[in-house]
């Protein structure tokens, strides 16, 4: 049995989860619309690193469970991804 960190599962889940999605969405897209769908390849990268900030944002949640205080721990995670950016 392989062990993995916990964080870089979440990072390599959300990456697979969004790669996953961009079928579903370019096909959605294309039916809501009656404009010609384009993918850019260079916006790609952007979309791996939301879905990983949102992977960032749910380890520190659940790694302030300790906390009691469901909204401080909510402010927190959206802290830690704001400081991400700086």
């Amino acid at each position: 049995m392989i062990k993995i960190n916990p964080y870089i599962y979440r990072v390599c889940s959300a990456s697979c989860g969004a790669l996953s999605t961009l079928p579903i969405d370019i096909i959605q897209t294309s039916v809501l619309t009656q404009k010609n769908v384009t993918l850019r390849v260079n916006e790609l990268p952007l979309m791996l690193i939301m879905s990983n900030l949102f992977a960032i944002q749910n380890t520190v949640y659940s790694l302030t469970k300790c906390i009691p205080n469901i909204s401080f721990r909510g402010f927190l995670a959206g802290l830690s991804i704001s400081l991400d950016f700086l």
